[in-house]
């Protein structure tokens, strides 16, 4: 009989790099086919994420476990907790009792006037230089905000059933996924999201929201989300949306940006420009506003 949910301790391999080609292939066939299986899977990374929180402490294993989902008995949930001591993925920077809730990318979308539009005509927004040699590979923070960047216009463009830009887009994100531990069958989710390219709104958006969750836990809710409201921002600026950059969701992202720690004090001087200009009487100067959008997402992004 065909396993429909993997063992912990395949999983433990997957993540740990242990398997070799062929048992990685036929894991990640799993991965791609089963709900069940995929969702255990974010179950063992979701574990991986308590166990870097916990780095300060060696030897202890959390046991705080996630509120849905979780496909184990607690004795075998335990096992894959110790199994995967040593695993690390990039922390969760910002609080996750923040108001309003930031963790899913796609929101930024919905601020949008022009949401059902599409992307606009000609946009190719992408202000990070796209050629970088082997010695200098992106970091974990400049990926994460190219795909929250990534996300919000493959949202648009599904959303306006642009088969051409979502299948390229769907293309990019799992290009910028592959290189990532473990997340092989999240870049074949959206590999299959460009080969559906066309495809209703409705039928694409349970896919979507799947990936939307999964690599915002893979990636870090934190700079995935920073990325998507930027290129949301950037949209809203070219439409001239000011109702996006009054509202309580915008206002909340550049609170918490300017506040965060590990930020360099370009990217804080940016984001208070950013502010004093949506903030000024009148309409806002949507060419500055433009600008500074812009050299947020290439400094956030390089």
């Amino acid at each position: 009989m065909t396993q429909s949910i993997p063992d912990p301790e395949r999983l433990a391999a997957l993540l740990d790099g242990r398997l070799n080609e062929a048992q990685r292939a036929e894991l990640l066939d799993l991965l791609a086919s089963s709900d069940d299986a995929f969702e255990a899977y974010l179950d063992a990374v979701a574990i991986t994420e308590e166990l870097e929180e916990a780095a300060d402490e060696p030897g202890v294993i959390p046991l705080k476990q996630r509120t849905r989902g979780r496909h184990w008995p607690d004795g075998r949930w335990l096992a894959l907790a110790a199994m995967l001591v040593g695993i690390t993925l990039i922390p969760l920077l910002w609080s996750r009792q923040r108001t309003p809730d930031l963790s899913d990318p796609g929101q930024f979308v919905t601020l949008l006037e022009a949401e059902r539009a599409g992307l606009p005509a000609g946009w190719n927004s992408r202000p990070w230089s796209t050629t970088r040699g082997a010695a200098d590979p992106l970091t974990a923070q400049a990926r994460a905000v190219r795909v929250g960047a990534r996300l919000t216009d493959l949202e648009l463009a599904v959303r306006a059933r642009d088969a051409a830009s979502t299948a390229l887009l769907a293309a990019e994100i799992a290009a910028l996924l592959e290189p990532v531990p473990a997340s092989g069958p999240l870049a074949a989710l959206y590999r299959d999201v460009g080969r559906r390219a066309g495809e209703s709104p409705e039928q694409m958006e349970p896919l979507l929201a799947h990936g939307r969750g999964s690599t915002a836990q893979i990636l870090g809710e934190d700079f995935v989300a920073l990325g998507a409201w930027a290129e949301a921002a950037l949209i809203a600026s070219a439409h001239r949306d000011a109702g996006f950059f009054r509202s309580r969701t915008t206002k909340a992202v550049l609170n918490q940006t300017i506040e965060h720690a590990s930020l360099d004090a370009n990217v804080r001087g940016s984001v208070d420009r950013i502010q004093r200009t949506i903030n000024a009487k009148g309409a806002p100067d949507w060419g500055a506003l433009e600008a500074e959008l812009t050299q947020l997402l290439r400094t956030l992004a390089k």
